[in-house]
């Protein structure tokens, strides 16, 4: 085989497998700062990267939902699957929204860097012109349908959106530790409604977090995705936490009942650690991704039984 087909077959297989992709092609397996192994990062990069589900109509807008443990490369993996997407449609808008602005500008900086490495132009082609590059919005030079919206902007909870109407929106951590209250909670619910109206016909929107709290926004999103409304999650719960359960295999072929899930980060005795210098309230949602509060279980209206009271006459 030729050089030139040999770079021929490996940009294909680049946009085939999101694995290969994001190791091979965008360096993501030589970054020390990156050591996560292909059993914990494949999964969610394949259900992140996935194409459009055929039940759907091509008007149809679509969301996806992802949840995991802190540190267990979320942002990463969604950024990893925005970047191919960039590289296989080239007129895509995408908007990323985080609570604060300058955390979505990070996450379009290392967009940006990826689109600017050697492999990826040598794959792929100059993503980066001479304007249209900065660091709140980027313009790829490869669009071939004039657009008002740039290849990707990013934005915070409180930033306007008008005039922007991407065709994929990502959602990321809309709560923080400052937030993390109702008040917070209630104000990223009304971001992700306000958002939906902005998102083009037939586009997608993905919100990938951690759990804060029983009443933050994946509430409410978990709630129709069991109602079959809505979103899609994997896995048969919804989410995912540090320590695996039965029937998280369906997902994580690695995962054994009980054994630290992402165990190249989150080991056993880390995690111990973790609950050893934390609430259990706090770990119970950052880390095992189902808050609970201290010392007890939430329950809700529906777990209360209800009896009907009947007094005989002249008792």
């Amino acid at each position: 085989m030729r050089d030139k087909d040999l770079l021929k077959a490996e940009a294909k297989l680049g946009l085939e497998d999101p694995w290969y992709f994001s190791t091979e092609i965008l360096g993501n397996g030589q970054d020390e700062n990156f050591p996560r192994p292909e059993q914990e990062c494949r999964p969610p990069l394949e259900f992140l990267t996935r194409t459009r589900p055929p039940e759907l109509l091509p008007d149809d807008k679509w969301y996806d939902y992802y949840s995991a443990p802190r540190e267990t490369a979320k942002t990463y993996n969604a950024l990893v699957a925005l970047t191919q997407e960039i590289v296989i449609n080239p007129n895509v808008a995408i908007l990323i929204m985080n609570e604060e602005k300058q955390q979505a500008a990070t996450s379009l900086g290392l967009i940006s860097s990826w689109l600017e490495r050697e492999k990826v132009v040598q794959l792929y082609g100059t993503f980066k012109g001479k304007k249209g590059w900065e660091k709140e919005a980027i313009t790829s030079v490869q669009r071939t349908k004039p657009r008002k919206d740039p290849t990707v902007a990013c934005t915070g909870i409180e930033n306007p959106i008008e005039g922007l109407h991407p065709d994929i929106i990502l959602w990321d951590d809309l709560v923080g530790d400052l937030t993390a209250n109702r008040e917070g909670f209630r104000r990223a619910e009304r971001r992700i409604k306000q958002c939906i109206p902005v998102l083009r016909t037939g586009g997608r929107g993905i919100y990938v977090c951690t759990r804060w709290g029983p009443d933050d926004p994946s509430a409410t999103i978990l709630k129709q995705w069991k109602d079959g409304v809505m979103w899609h999650a994997p896995g048969h719960r919804g989410f995912f936490g540090a320590y695996a359960v039965e029937g998280d295999e369906g997902f994580f072929p690695h995962a054994v009942e009980g054994e630290p899930m992402f165990g190249s980060i989150l080991s056993r005795k880390k995690l111990e650690t973790l609950q050893a210098t934390m609430s259990f309230s706090l770990f119970s949602s950052q880390y095992l991704n189902e808050p609970k509060p201290e010392g007890g279980a939430y329950f809700d209206e529906s777990d209360i039984p209800r009896f009907e009271l009947y007094v005989r006459a002249g008792v």
